[in-house]
């Protein structure tokens, strides 16, 4: 990405993507002409400050205009469910997912709440998300269940 190139952020709630323009690439604290892939870096677009406030982006992709994978709301995923909860003291007992039941995925940087629509035949589940995000074929995506007050992983899916 280079400063003056055309990018698209997004997933938005509605599914649609944001296109603004790059003004100023940050890389180690250095405004820098451009940047590649790997490593972290800043961009500083031309949008209302109002758009990104209380984190309304976090979590939410760029790239170059038209180059984005289309946002989904349902995803496919052959699950894999380990053999008990990570982050907890005691040992919780993960039970096969169930229709309807509510989960924590992550995909890449964001979070999304993905319901269970059906499965459970090889490993195989879909899950309708709360918010439309971008997914690719293959693509890995943690999965959480809710323990008391607190999240824990108890597995992986692979997106098909």
């Amino acid at each position: 990405m280079k400063v003056g190139d055309d990018i698209d952020i997004g997933p938005n709630r509605d599914g649609t993507f944001i296109r603004t323009k790059i003004v100023k690439l940050t890389a180690g604290g250095d405004e820098v002409k451009s940047v590649e892939r790997g490593g972290t870096f800043g961009i500083e677009t031309g949008l209302d400050p109002g758009l990104t406030k209380t984190d309304k982006m976090t979590g939410k992709i760029a790239g170059h205009t038209g180059t984005l994978t289309k946002s989904v709301k349902i995803i496919n995923m052959e699950v894999h469910l380990l053999d008990r909860a990570v982050g907890s003291e005691e040992e919780l007992e993960i039970k096969p997912l169930s229709k309807h039941e509510p989960l924590m995925l992550n995909i890449g940087t964001s979070t999304n709440v993905g319901v269970v629509q059906s499965g459970g035949k090889k490993g195989q589940y879909e899950f309708k998300l709360k918010f439309p995000a971008c997914v690719e074929k293959g693509s890995r995506i943690t999965i959480a269940r809710r323990y008391g007050s607190r999240w824990r992983l108890i597995g992986y899916g692979i997106v098909r």
